[in-house]
């Protein structure tokens, strides 16, 4: 029961933290786009 928590624990600090890194890779995508439109114009 104790490894099966462990686990469960692990796994979810794994996607938190890829999730994360997703969440920051959409924003640095979204300030290129809105900074290159802006320049544009």
């Amino acid at each position: 029961m104790i490894f099966k928590i462990i686990g469960i624990t692990f796994l979810i600090l794994l996607l938190f933290t890829d999730i994360k890194q997703i969440i920051n890779k959409i924003k640095q995508f979204f300030n290129k786009y809105i900074y290159l439109i802006l320049h544009l114009k």
